[in-house]
């Protein structure tokens, strides 16, 4: 057992554990966020509408900084902002923040203190602003950590609410918008909803910039300019910068996100994605690579993402080739409808014939899986992927044929990490499995949890896929 052991050592890397904060303090809000704001101000004894989308920065500590976009009754206005924040036992928190117009903006310096509660493991956040004369709330959302045009690929629905001002009624529009990944919009198709329904559509162009704040500018029936930002979760926000137009927006991929939990090239090993577009037109989409520790992985030929075009009913690879030292990681990547894909996975010993295995992909929204094991004269090893934001305590149970529960372990992941490790060493008995069959699972309170299992017998390998529960 010995050279098996050592093989499925190297395929993998552990992570250190982190400690999980078991109540909310002022350090479980800690990063950048995007927030969106709409509701009503007072002025001059009238309620106007107000729709805002800010970006802020937490240190942890209790100090905000931050920029906001305003769209005031059709009035565009942008500020810097910088305050304070308190977080309770219980997430429920309050903040106060110094508004200051930036160059060329109409608004007057404020004070603006809100409610807030902090919800999904602190990935989101709700807003109620508690400053006299304006009816405001919304929610706050984790920005992505890193972004570019390429990031944005694909169809994308579009829902958004606003005005145009004067004796205009309100509308809303839905439909969806679909993006190539190069910085436009290929198309749109939206229902405008203002006392009866109107079909638009056109084109447009967007630029995202490495901080996830963009700007878009929609040509056709829907023509308009938009500022955006780009969530953790890969929601796009955006809100009108038109003078005379009070219009807020929500983009969210039409796709789930996938993983390809184990990903790994040289010292030995070769891996390949397959993609096929079953459908008669192109279909885009991003394909991302992570290293176990959460930083982009370069892989050769292809960098640290790549946007794939398909044109109808055609096909793609992508190859990670053997050479070099030993990499390893994991992908993210949303297939658009009609769109399928694998990995493949191959491992080279001297003197052995290659092995190799399917790997599939797994859903990268997942908050409990269950993976079936075969211990009696094989070894099985886990890649543990934590595709979200927030830190991730997955609590991994394991139980034999029979019903009976053989241990429960855990595994502390950091946003956005991967560790492997074989199943069995998770176990405060590691011996708990020796001669048996059963299942596992493995779930996750906060954050989200994709694991891919791949079972030894001497040279050969298998993958074991799982299922969400």
């Amino acid at each position: 057992m010995a050279p098996l052991m050592i093989r499925t050592v190297v395929i993998f890397s552990f992570f250190s554990c982190i400690a999980a904060a078991q109540s909310c303090t002022n350090a479980s809000y800690v990063g950048t966020h995007f927030y969106t704001l709409e509701g009503t101000v007072l002025s001059s004894g009238t309620y106007i509408p107000d729709k805002q989308l800010g970006r802020l920065i937490s240190d942890g500590d209790g100090n905000l900084t931050g920029t906001a976009t305003e769209s005031l009754n059709g009035v565009i206005n942008r500020y810097n902002l910088a305050g304070t924040y308190t977080v309770n036992p219980d997430c429920s928190g309050t903040s106060t923040l110094n508004v200051t117009p930036q160059g060329g903006s109409t608004g007057s310096p404020s004070v603006s203190s809100a409610s807030f509660q902090l919800i999904n493991g602190g990935r989101q956040g709700l807003i109620a602003i508690a400053t006299s004369g304006a009816a405001m709330a919304g929610q706050e959302y984790t920005a992505a950590t890193q972004c570019s045009v390429g990031q944005i690929a694909g169809p994308y629905g579009f829902l958004g609410a606003g005005a145009s001002g004067g004796a205009t009624p309100p509308y809303t529009t839905v439909g969806v918008a679909t993006v190539d990944g190069r910085g436009a919009f290929s198309s749109y198709n939206l229902t405008l909803n203002n006392n009866g329904s109107v079909r638009l559509s056109g084109t447009g162009t967007y630029t995202i910039a490495s901080d996830c704040t963009g700007a878009a500018s929609l040509g056709g029936g829907a023509a308009a300019n938009m500022t955006l930002a780009v969530t953790a979760s890969g929601t796009i926000l955006g809100l009108q910068t038109d003078p005379g137009s009070v219009f807020l927006a929500t983009l969210q991929p039409v796709s789930a996100p996938s993983v390809l939990s184990q990903f790994a090239f040289g010292g030995g090993w070769y891996s390949a994605l397959y993609f096929s577009n079953t459908a008669n037109d192109d279909r885009s989409f991003k394909v991302s690579f992570f290293a176990d520790d959460g930083t982009p992985l370069t892989v050769p030929g292809a960098g640290t993402s790549t946007v794939l075009t398909l044109h109808g009913l055609s096909s793609a690879i992508i190859e990670a080739p053997n050479a070099g030292n030993l990499s390893q990681g994991y992908v993210t990547v949303s297939l658009p409808p009609g769109v399928v894909g694998y990995g493949v996975v191959r491992q080279t010993v001297p003197n052995i014939a290659d092995q190799e295995a399917v790997v599939p992909l797994s859903s990268a929204s997942s908050t409990k899986v269950t993976l079936a094991w075969d211990e009696t004269k094989y070894t099985t090893a886990v890649a543990i992927v934590n595709p979200s934001a927030v830190a991730a305590k997955v609590a991994v149970t394991v139980t034999d044929s029979t019903g009976r529960s053989l241990g429960t372990g855990t595994v502390q992941l950091a946003p956005n990490t991967k560790t492997a490790a074989v199943l069995k060493s998770l176990l405060p008995n590691t011996a708990a499995m020796d001669g048996l069959r059963g299942f596992a699972t493995f779930s996750v309170t906060a954050g989200n949890v994709s694991v891919l299992g791949l079972r030894f017998n001497g040279s050969a390998f298998t993958s074991i896929p799982t299922t969400s529960n």
